[in-house]
């Protein structure tokens, strides 16, 4: 805005005396130059930000204006606007309603003894040019202010990004201190319990064989102490691998074969076909959670952006790691410029494991999630 005025303000100072010279005749032209450099040097003194030779500088410009129209006339009364202008230019917080009033009195002034409908004409522009002025400073405050909360909410989109990546870190490690401190601790108790357990049952059947020749009825009860004691660490050994084995629900929750079925429970949503290449091996149920978000995403985004009708999801299984391949026959873009927040989420998620989104332009649009298997020795 202050670009703006600034230059509107050196046109109304320069135009109106060049038309001047053709309007009117002067004795001493020199004379009238110099009064030309004087409003345009004002003008520049004007551009000070100090506050205290806020009001002066404009009252002195505003005089001098007023001073060279009653003098030499013509439409010299424009260069009083021009100091009206430098209210919302060189402005300490907010324009001055003050000085706005004290321009309009000079004006009137110096319009004393000039025609009455010359007088309305110069009063009318000048509200005009003020009310103008005035929807112009507030416009250009409206957007500064737009401008700002845009920023702060693109930096605080920047920072839960990175809180969100040190969360999946976190996360990343606090799973695998947590499956560390788990196989320490079945390991502590098939030691303590199972190990030695064992042990006794061990020395119990080398008794039962050494007293067998002279003792037989003796051995057959120690016999039926190891099975016995079989038996309990037999129960000992299931009760051991039920809780091992993880909850079958958490399992389900986020796992693709629900996904694919509550797709297919939709009639309206596109044909969606879903196959597994390679030999499956079990996955982190982190990486179930990553697998399970990119073909949300990527089946949304086929829909809702491609229009398709139909889509093509593979699972293959190597011994580099998972790979998943989401195709379908909707609208190809001719290049991606920048990537939509869905796809930003998507690489983010795959990067904690080490892993990487691929996007296919050709001959269908086609996403790829790749997530390699040693992804724990990764960083």
């Amino acid at each position: 805005m202050d670009r703006i005025l600034s230059a509107i303000r050196y046109v109304t100072m320069v135009v109106p005396f060049f038309v001047t010279i053709y309007l009117e005749s002067f004795d001493s032209y020199a004379h009238y130059v110099l009064c030309l450099l004087t409003m345009i040097g004002l003008i520049q003194l004007c551009r000070w930000r100090s506050e205290l030779t806020y009001y002066p500088l404009r009252i002195i410009e505003a005089g001098a204006g007023a001073w060279i129209f009653f003098n030499y006339e013509g439409i010299l009364f424009i260069c009083l606007y021009s100091t009206l202008f430098s209210v919302f230019t060189s402005k300490p917080n907010r324009p001055q309603p003050l000085l706005v009033v004290v321009i309009w009195g000079i004006l009137s002034y110096a319009l004393h003894d000039q025609e009455s409908v010359l007088q309305w004409t110069v009063h009318l522009l000048f509200a005009v040019i003020c009310g103008f002025c005035w929807l112009l400073y507030y416009a250009f405050r409206q957007s500064d202010h737009m401008r700002g909360v845009y920023d702060q909410l693109r930096q605080k989109h920047y920072e839960l990004e990175a809180t969100k990546l040190q969360l999946a870190e976190q996360s990343k490690h606090i799973s695998q201190l947590a499956a560390r401190e788990e196989r320490n601790r079945i390991s502590h108790e098939i030691h303590d319990d199972l190990g030695h357990q064992l042990i006794r049952i061990k020395m119990m059947s080398e008794a039962a064989m050494h007293v067998f020749p002279t003792q037989p009825h003796k051995s057959a009860e120690m016999f039926e102490q190891v099975r016995d004691q079989l038996s309990s660490a037999m129960e000992r050994l299931r009760s051991t691998v039920r809780r091992l084995k993880p909850n079958e629900e958490e399992l389900q929750r986020y796992s693709l074969e629900r996904l694919m079925e509550e797709l297919s429970e939709s009639s309206v949503g596109p044909d969606i076909q879903y196959t597994i290449e390679g030999a499956p091996y079990p996955l982190y149920p982190s990486e179930e959670f990553v697998l399970y978000r990119n073909t949300q995403e990527a089946v949304s985004n086929a829909v809702r952006h491609g229009k398709a009708t139909r889509i093509a999801i593979v699972l293959r299984f190597s011994s580099g790691g998972v790979q998943l391949t989401i195709r379908n026959n909707g609208a190809v873009p001719d290049r991606i410029d920048s990537l939509g927040l869905g796809l930003r989420g998507m690489k983010e998620r795959v990067r904690v494991f080490g892993g990487k989104v691929e996007i296919g332009l050709t001959p269908e649009f086609e996403v790829r999630t790749v997530l390699p298997r040693n992804w724990d020795a990764i960083g």
